[in-house]
């Protein structure tokens, strides 16, 4: 009313191969908002705002065997929040001309003479986004206290055009964490429509630190059988070099082998 609107998302997961729910709990996005001319604030467990450019300027979104291998782990072994945070608050604007900011706080709630530290699990995330047509870009960073005396810190550039025939994309990343190496990686990737129903995808990405890297190609399909449903179907494959040891499909990896893994699906919006 009066042009405020209150909107709640809650989301849990399910695993349809075996049945798992882990009891299901609403823990991965579960956040209430109030938004209006002045944008929106959005409170409670919410994707980071560096995450988000990840999983938005990658063809393969950031679940399956082809996400970005900046996101499929197995070089970094930090317990950092990458993905949502819990208990955080959020301001998003508005629009200005094709650009908006995203600004989020959250807190590890922890007691203040904590032996772990008052300060563990809380950080800061920002990022600022640019969409005009067929050209998007985006930058983002996020710190995170992920134990005492421990911070790790992210940032990363993104961007994409349109051309019509096809839609190209990149980003860049670099992860920061006290007492390591920095960890670099990269993904280019494509979409390209197949006649009326049907949309090709196609990535490449690599993630290094201390030599030691990891480079996957992902190759996928997915045919559109109404506008609600599709069928689809990904394939990749990682190349693990010195102690790397990204594995796909939740398989455990092994260093300096290779990983192959395929998905095939339906998806259905309701």
């Amino acid at each position: 009313g009066g042009g405020m609107k209150a909107n709640f998302v809650m989301e849990g997961d399910l695993a349809p191969n075996d049945g798992t729910a882990a009891g299901f709990a609403f823990r991965r996005q579960s956040t209430i908002g109030l938004a209006g001319k002045f944008g929106e604030v959005r409170l409670g467990r919410d994707y980071t705002p560096q995450f988000w450019t990840l999983t938005a300027y990658d063809p393969f979104g950031t679940v399956g065997v082809g996400t970005n291998i900046a996101m499929t782990g197995g070089i970094p072994a930090a317990n950092f929040t990458g993905v949502r945070a819990s208990n955080s608050i959020g301001y998003l604007s508005p629009s200005f001309n094709g650009v908006a900011l995203w600004a989020q706080t959250y807190m590890g709630e922890n007691k203040s003479d904590a032996a772990a530290g008052k300060k563990t699990g809380s950080g800061n995330g920002l990022r600022l986004s640019y969409d005009n047509g067929p050209l998007s870009l985006a930058a983002a960073y996020s710190d995170n206290d992920v134990a005492l005396n421990t911070k790790w810190k992210a940032t990363n550039v993104a961007g994409s055009y349109n051309f019509g025939v096809a839609k190209v994309m990149a980003v860049i990343s670099t992860d920061k964490q006290t007492g390591q190496s920095d960890v670099k990686g990269y993904l280019l990737g494509a979409t390209a429509p197949v006649g009326a129903n049907g949309l090709a995808k196609f990535s490449y990405s690599e993630g290094k630190q201390d030599g030691n890297k990891a480079d996957k190609i992902a190759v996928g399909y997915v045919h559109s059988l109404s506008k609600r449903t599709s069928l689809y179907g990904t394939y990749a494959s990682v190349k693990n070099n010195g102690t790397s040891a990204v594995a796909l499909g939740g398989a455990t990896g092994v260093a300096g082998k290779t990983s192959t893994g395929f998905d095939l699906g339906v998806t259905h919006s309701f």
